[in-house]
């Protein structure tokens, strides 16, 4: 079995996870010591006996002493608590890797049997020395463990650390070495005259109390006092997490014996190898006949089934095989480092630390660090391992359990080559526009902003348009299978209604990956593109931050609020204040400047005229499931600011309205669902709209409201209009198009899908009001 990237992932997750149960650990020691040392400063004080000096030393150390004791007892419980869980999501997860070497079509006739955890599994490994076991039956139940395919009391009782010793003890010694050395180095310093900040010094280095350091940093800037055991509990927890990880990977092997009888031990390679691993890299051997990870303390080997093919009612991958990635097919030297260094920035940061800064609008964070490592290794896998050593960063047990969402196995075809045209020269684009109502001059006006750079990206529309719509099929014929699933009468309809539908959810998400695996090309020229949008704003952050404090935003928790208050200052500068800043002329049912923000679940809108005023009101979720799978929640903020971009002027409004009517092929509404050509399905969609391939068919939405013959004044009806006619109160034009520039990779969607509506939309960056 060739070790899967999920292998690669999950070894990074449990290195952090190490970093975090270490740093809950390690955190309470030093807190203790850092507290311990500050009593030694009452010692300094003149007049004081060395008959008090002593007596007071001894108090502070007996002290120490007592509040070691109940770290010793927190750090056992907690490491049993953490292993226990631990136990339970690497079992799940090697028995999801062993489903997956199963061909599909006959997985209904080979089982991968789980294991079962014991209550009392990581509990033994923590504080029972199997060496020290006298009762007669627990000693035969010892030595009977090697035909169970459990994890059980007996199990977790036989595994001690690689030098024999169990963690109880090893914490117990720290605790102890601890306090001694507290006390010899206090004596010895007031001995030799140190003043009390040299002896803190020695002692403590930085530490201090409440640190909220990771633990390498921790260590690093710690004394004698704390960097060592910080050190030591470290390697004790990630040693533990190696044990428990690979045991549970045995164990399940183990219990399918029909599937997998021998394993390979995999060690990883870089210059801190040791000779021991190193030797045993590679080799195979029969369960419980070899040696199993972790040979020493810091151990990083894991051993790899090694599938019985032979005896198995399919074949082997082919030999010249290659393996599926996001990024399509790679031969089978291609591994995870080499994967992850080619993946763009937002995916290296997802995976190894990182974010988008809005300021520069780039990615900034740990992956860098991987990045600048492979420049200097001589291989990408150094560089991981590299990395990984040096990565500081945690994750929690709930984390662990939750981000097991395996990598795509899914087959894509290469990129189409780009068509290769003669490049088009454009007069350079002005700093600003004033609003136009005519979607020809907009559309220009966003091309001479491009000056040709997207010309290259020309080429991925035809395949990109059709795996959209392909996408909306699938969507379509998995809302038909839905119905049918809840209402079908039929025991056998239900089940075969249930096979189909798996089968078109595996197609979506492989419709998924071929279009985000597109996108990526275009990411760099859209990154650029909302750079200069941002820089070029004929607002200031200043101003926005100011009106953005006086906007009533509630629901939610404090962080949801601010990240929508960051993103509604980022739509701000992008479109220059339009809907934020600025008031428009008041139009009765239109959207005007927000003055409010609802963050609550349901239906999004922007509400005008709110509570009698001239200004509008937008509801927004925290978060929400896009049409891709996606959290689209800033995507849909940016469309119901869009609104208010669309109402408060209205020339943009005329605009929105020329560009639909000039595309609509009639000015009856119907039903989206029976719209053939547009890019994303209406399928869910309630509304009528008005016929035309627009990206998605809600841009075709109609507002109409009547104005009032008797309480309509003429100030706050559209220009030209007389009472009691008909007119848009709204569109979905700007609003959708808006939506779409919340990313890179939604910009190169509507660019691809509609090229005069994204350059439209794009004008409006540099429209000044």
């Amino acid at each position: 079995m060739a070790l899967p990237d999920s292998i690669y992932r999950n070894a990074i997750d449990l290195n952090r996870y190490g970093n975090k149960v270490s740093t809950d650990v390690a955190k309470r020691f030093v807190d203790i010591c850092v507290r311990s040392v500050q009593e030694i400063a009452v010692l300094d004080r003149k007049g004081l006996g060395e008959s008090y000096r002593a007596a007071r030393l001894r108090s502070i150390v007996a002290q120490m002493e007592k509040s070691l004791s109940g770290w010793k007892k927190y750090a056992n419980t907690h490491v049993i608590s953490e292993l226990q869980g631990l136990a339970k999501v690497e079992a799940g997860f090697i028995e999801d890797q062993l489903q997956k070497v199963i061909p599909r079509g006959v997985r209904k006739n080979i089982q991968v049997n789980g294991v079962e955890i014991s209550p009392k599994f990581a509990e033994n490994i923590v504080r029972i020395d199997p060496t020290k076991i006298k009762s007669r039956a627990v000693g035969q139940q010892l030595a009977g463990f090697l035909g169970e395919t459990t994890l059980s009391d007996a199990l977790g009782a036989n595994m001690t650390l690689p030098n024999g010793n169990i963690v109880q003890e090893a914490f117990d010694r720290i605790a102890d070495g601890s306090v001694q050395l507290f006390r010899n180095t206090v004596k010895d310093g007031m001995a030799t005259g140190e003043t009390t900040p040299q002896i803190t010094r020695r002692l403590l280095g930085n530490s201090r109390e409440n640190d909220t350091a990771n633990i390498l940093q921790m260590s690093q800037k710690g004394g004698i006092l704390t960097t060592p055991p910080i050190n030591q509990v470290r390697t004790l927890v990630r040693t533990s997490i190696n044990q428990v990880a690979n045991n549970a990977a045995l164990n399940v092997y183990r219990a399918n014996n029909d599937i997998t009888k021998k394993y390979r031990y995999t060690a990883t390679l870089d210059s801190r190898t040791t000779t021991v691993c190193g030797a045993l890299d590679g080799r195979i051997f029969e369960y419980q006949q070899g040696p199993m990870p972790p040979q020493h303390f810091n151990c990083r080997s894991t051993i790899v089934p090694e599938i019985d093919y032979e005896n198995l009612p399919f074949d082997p991958p082919p030999t010249k095989r290659r393996r599926a990635t996001a990024d399509g097919p790679m031969t089978a030297e291609t591994d995870y480092s080499k994967w992850l260094y080619m993946q763009p920035q937002k995916v290296k940061a997802q995976i190894l630390g990182g974010r988008l800064n809005p300021d520069t609008n780039k990615y900034e964070g740990a992956f860098r660090y991987f990045d600048r490592l492979v420049g200097k290794e001589d291989s990408t896998r150094k560089a991981l391992a590299k990395f990984v050593r040096a990565d500081g960063s945690r994750v929690t047990l709930a984390q662990l359990k939750n981000r097991y969402g395996k990598p795509e196995n899914i087959p894509l075809s290469p990129p189409p080559k780009p068509i290769t045209v003669k490049p088009i020269k454009r007069k350079p684009a002005a700093n600003t526009y004033n609003p136009t109502v005519q979607p020809k001059i907009a559309a220009s006006r966003g091309k001479d902003i491009v000056g040709g750079r997207l010309q290259k990206l020309d080429g991925y529309r035809k395949e990109y348009k059709g795996l959209l719509r392909k996408h909306s099929d699938l969507r379509v014929e998995r809302k038909r299978l839905v119905d049918k699933i809840n209402n079908s009468m039929n025991m056998k309809d239900r089940i075969d209604a249930r096979v189909e539908y798996d089968k078109v959810v595996t197609g979506i998400t492989t419709q998924r990956a071929k279009i985000r695996n597109l996108e990526k090309k275009g990411t760099l020229e859209m990154f650029d593109i909302r750079k200069e949008a941002i820089a070029n704003s004929t607002v200031t952050r200043r101003e926005l931050k100011d009106v953005l404090a006086k906007v009533d935003i509630s629901g939610d928790v404090k962080a949801t609020r601010e990240r929508i208050k960051s993103e509604m200052e980022e739509f701000g500068l992008m479109f220059n204040g339009a809907g934020l800043t600025k008031k428009g002329k008041f139009i009765r049912g239109r959207s005007n400047q927000i003055k409010t923000v609802q963050v609550r679940k349901g239906r999004a809108h922007n509400q005008p005229e709110y509570k009698g005023t001239e200004f509008s009101k937008i509801k927004v979720p925290g978060d929400s499931e896009g049409y891709f799978g996606e959290n689209d929640a800033k995507a849909t903020l940016f469309h119901e600011i869009g609104h208010s971009l669309e109402g408060f002027d209205e020339k943009n409004m005329n605009l929105a309205l020329a560009f639909r009517n000039n595309r609509i092929k009639s000015d009856f509404p119907v039903s989206p669902k029976k719209l053939k050509g547009t890019i994303m399905d209406g399928y869910a969609q309630r509304e009528s709209v008005l016929t035309d391939s627009f990206i998605s068919p809600y841009v075709g939405r109609p507002y109409k409201q009547r104005t009032s013959a008797t309480s309509t004044p003429a100030n706050q009806m559209p220009k030209g209009l007389k009472p009691g006619q008909e007119y848009d109160s709204a569109t979905e034009v700007i609003s959708m198009g808006v939506e779409h520039f919340s990313d890179p990779e939604s910009m190169f969607r509507l660019y691809q899908a509609d090229p005069e509506h994204f350059y439209m939309i794009l004008s409006l960056t540099r429209t000044a009001y």
